[in-house]
């Protein structure tokens, strides 16, 4: 017999002829053999009130009606379609800049590289966005907000560590204590009773993992770009070496063009020249989305949501594939480091069902199925590119369009070339700098000559 099963038997048998107090010690080895048996998932151990400094997130109520989740969805896409039919729809050259000064420039009204995504003009700069992030101990802030008075975001964190007494976040706006996966905890935070003043005081969200590598700046911009494009949703793209940014009606940063920055789409990855690029999908890394947008149609969705495999998919689905609300952006990037096992993150959290489970539960749930992907013209887990927004291309003078040419006839030897017209240039200046000093000389020379002259010296 197995240690896990035979421990449980001697214990009972000392439970049934000890008295009280050794029934209760049996009751407390019971419950550790349970833990340790690896054909029982461990339930997390529960956070006393004592031990955390932090407001804890609430429960969701035991049973919740999917019916009600699903009409909340049907009555935000009606009205979203209603509204669009509406509006013209924006041509692709109407969201692309005219001029040689970005899309983010023209925003926060300056033509400096280092903008920040705000308008230096107006400080204290106001926080207009909210970042939700799930963290653990080794958390630091300083990373996120390494220029806090720039921020035009405010960072609320939901803390599932094991350390609260000592944990601490004095650029945080608000600390919640919770345990489990990321979107369970979202979802939760939702149920808090100041949810309501968030989604009042902010215009969008934006939820990223916790293992992302990103900074004050490039979140700033990436609310710039939802703003600007009036996006719902959007993510960041990935370089083909790891950098990808997708807008949607949620909005995530892209991530940046390290090797070690990974994401499974290659649709995903950054494309240097387009500002973004119209999708049929958003991952769940870093999805940014438009307050109303996440209230009234993500947030239903979250009910039942613990891991989130396959929101990413049937969001899009269920928003009917808008042509212009759906992207990535290639604007700005993050960095998503590649670690087969997260170990000490929220990916290690307890869940009730294993990933694919729960993306399957939530394929069969909303009708994501093959014949119904293809009534709308894609296919199965599609990851397509619609359309793009083409960064603006600067005019190029006769002297830059001759040195292309050359470049390209002469391939390898366009370097010799280079290096021979900077000698020649360095050479040539110093020729001319000795004639000038010879001249000077020879001029010098000839009044000192003149005056011995004029004395009638010889």
């Amino acid at each position: 017999m197995p240690a896990p099963t035979l421990l449980p038997a001697l214990l009972v048998l000392v439970a049934v002829s000890a008295p009280a107090a050794g029934a209760d010690a049996a009751a407390r080895v019971l419950r550790t053999v349970h833990l340790m048996d690896p054909g029982v998932p461990a339930e997390p151990a529960p956070t006393s009130p004592s031990q955390t400094k932090f407001p804890e997130l609430p429960q969701p109520p035991q049973e919740q009606s999917p019916e009600n989740a699903h009409k909340a969805i049907e009555a935000w896409t009606e009205k979203f379609w209603a509204q669009q039919a509406q509006h013209e729809k924006h041509a692709a050259q109407d969201l692309a800049p005219h001029d040689n000064v970005s899309l983010l420039e023209r925003l926060i009204g300056q033509q400096e590289r280092d903008s920040c995504g705000i308008d230096r003009r107006r400080f204290p700069v106001p926080h207009g966005y909210l970042v939700v992030l799930p963290a653990g101990d080794n958390f630091n802030a300083s990373k996120l907000l390494d220029r806090p008075h720039m921020a035009n975001w405010d960072l609320v964190v939901l803390y599932y560590g094991s350390s609260p007494g000592t944990f601490n976040c004095s650029l945080c706006k608000a600390v919640y204590a919770a345990n489990g996966p990321k979107w369970r905890l979202t979802y939760r935070f939702t149920l808090l009773e100041e949810w309501q003043a968030y989604r009042q005081r902010y215009k969008a969200i934006l939820l990223p993992d916790d293992d992302l590598l990103m900074d004050t700046c490039t979140i700033n911009k990436l609310f710039s770009v939802l703003v600007a494009y009036d996006l719902l949703m959007a993510q960041a793209s990935a370089t083909e070496q790891g950098c990808a940014l997708l807008l949607f009606t949620v909005v995530q940063p892209s991530l940046c063009p390290l090797i070690w920055s990974y994401t499974p789409w290659a649709a995903l990855y950054q494309s240097s020249a387009n500002i973004l690029r119209f999708t049929t999908f958003i991952e769940i890394m870093a999805p940014v989305f438009q307050m109303e947008f996440f209230d009234s149609f993500v947030r239903p969705t979250l009910y039942n949501a613990h891991v989130g495999w396959g929101l990413d998919f049937v969001w899009p689905f269920l928003l009917k594939y808008p042509r212009d609300k759906i992207a990535v952006v290639d604007e700005v990037c993050v960095v998503h480091p590649y670690a087969p096992n997260k170990g000490g993150s929220v990916y290690q959290a307890e869940a009730p069902y294993f990933k694919k489970e729960e993306e399957a539960r939530r394929f069969a749930e909303y009708g994501y199925f093959d014949s119904e992907i293809a009534r709308r013209g894609f296919w199965f887990q599609a990851v397509e590119v619609l359309g793009a927004v083409a960064k603006p291309v600067r005019q190029e003078g006769l002297l830059e369009t001759s040195s292309k040419a050359l470049q390209l006839r002469l391939g390898p030897l366009f370097p010799l070339l280079l290096f021979g017209q900077s000698c020649l240039i360095v050479f040539g200046c110093g020729a001319v700098v000795c004639l000038r000093l010879r001249q000077q000389m020879r001029r010098r020379r000839g009044q000192r000559y003149n005056a011995l002259l004029a004395n009638g010296g010889v």
